[in-house]
């Protein structure tokens, strides 16, 4: 058994297990953690989940709780520029020796995992076991853990979470999850622990209910956005947000309603868990953090002259939210939508959402991803819809196309870029500005 000794080699071995028994339930997973010592059994954690806003909630829960100086670990998904942005300890990203020798104890794991009846851990359950046992070893003070999809069959629902936080709940990976709010609900609800803290952001009644009968079940305690905690005088800007949440004035770079919506679920969580571990807040700090925390690919700019953004709205209720906060914004732009997205979501829905949007043009593309959509496809689902708000046009390959607009706009500064979509679209794009 051969060990890896580059970044290369190591990121190249972790995404080549397969295991062709489904994984039916957690017990691979627990089997695995066990011969490691069940380093999660050391962890305190903050559990995520929702159809939209765990990864912006992460970010503002992740530099609240650095402020008060705790040690902060956090898994999210998908990555945006590199894999070990995945695995990350005070938003520093794992560094590579540490994911070298990490890969290579998962090597040996899976030779292991190979002699029972389990067979070998494959792709998100390797990516949960190295999270588990990097954090341990960190000694980290809180774990914020990113549910990867839904939550009841989750990888991550190893752990055991004394914070659960569901931000909201919308119909996507309904070929996972479910087809109805409740079905959802049911799957995202299942992260609520034995008298855990629930958290929620506005989520309709239908899910809500699931959502009330697993926290009774549970003896957990559940405090609802709007319900139990909420935002007052809401100023939003193109140069970011201001709002006050429990007579507190905060301030936000992230642009749009439904980041405020964010931060104070984000808020709501770390007073819950400040209070859990018994540490009184630093309100100073904690508002200076609040006020510089940032999130890739959530409406970022690229460029000022042209003004280009990326944000990756890979779902309808993404969408929505983009288009309220374009409306209220940025009225008086032009403004062009870069889209990609991948085949496996409902991709005639979304091209009827950005139809809506008061676009002067949308361009439709593709990306090197194996579910992204061709243009071939995108093209005979825009066919298929009967009338067109939008002009639209297909591009092949967006590079080109984003250095012809930047190009033909320079001088217009009424010009605006939205590049949309997957967040491995998105991803892609925001590498080729970084480079």
């Amino acid at each position: 058994m051969n060990s890896f000794t580059t970044i290369t080699s190591a990121l190249s071995w972790l995404q080549t297990p397969k295991n062709n028994q489904p994984r039916q339930n957690l017990e691979r997973l627990r089997h695995a953690l066990n011969y490691l010592g069940n380093p999660q059994h050391q962890l305190p954690i903050i559990h995520l989940t929702g159809t939209n806003g765990k990864g912006s909630v992460s970010a503002f829960l992740k530099h609240l709780l650095m402020s008060q100086h705790l040690k902060v670990g956090t898994f999210t998904s998908p990555h945006i520029m590199r894999f070990n942005e995945r695995i990350a300890f005070n938003d520093m990203p794992i560094p590579d020796d540490e994911l070298i020798a990490l890969t290579n104890e998962m090597l040996t794991l899976n030779a292991y995992m190979q002699t029972t009846t389990f067979g070998q851990l494959a792709g998100f359950e390797l990516y949960t076991a190295m999270a588990c046992v990097y954090f341990a070893r960190q000694k980290c003070d809180v774990c914020l853990i990113e549910v990867g999809i839904g939550g009841l069959g989750d990888c991550t629902n190893v752990l055991d979470g004394k914070v659960a936080v569901i931000t909201t709940i919308g119909l996507d990976h309904m070929d996972k999850l479910g087809n109805t709010l409740s079905d959802i609900a049911y799957q995202k609800a299942g992260i609520i622990k034995r008298q855990a803290t629930v958290i929620t952001g506005a989520i309709a009644e239908e899910a809500m209910m699931i959502i009330r009968q697993q926290t009774a079940q549970q003896s957990a305690k559940l405090y609802a956005y709007h319900r139990d905690f909420t935002t007052t005088d809401v100023t939003l800007s193109p140069q970011g947000t201001q709002f006050h949440y429990n007579e507190r004035v905060f301030k936000s770079q992230m642009l749009g309603a439904h980041q405020v919506d964010n931060a104070c679920v984000a808020l709501r969580a770390f007073e819950a868990w400040m209070q859990q571990i018994g540490h009184a807040i630093n309100w100073e700090s904690a508002t200076d953090a609040l006020q510089h925390t940032q999130w890739y690919a959530r409406m970022e700019k690229m460029s000022d002259t042209p003004l280009i953004y990326i944000d990756g709205a890979h779902n309808q209720a993404g969408l929505l939210a983009l288009r309220h906060m374009l409306a209220t914004l940025f009225i008086d732009y032009e403004l062009t939508l870069l889209y990609s997205g991948l085949s496996t979501k409902d991709q005639r829905q979304q091209l009827a959402i950005l139809d809506t949007f008061d676009a002067k043009e949308l361009v439709l593309t593709e990306f090197q991803h194996k579910d992204a959509m061709p243009v071939s496809q995108f093209e005979g689902v825009a066919n298929s819809l009967s009338e067109w708000q939008t002009d639209w046009q297909l591009h092949n390959d967006w590079r080109p196309f984003i250095e012809q607009y930047t190009q033909r706009e320079k001088g217009n500064d009424k010009a605006l870029l939205v590049v949309t979509g997957s967040l491995y679209f998105v991803s892609a794009v925001r590498q080729y500005f970084m480079k």
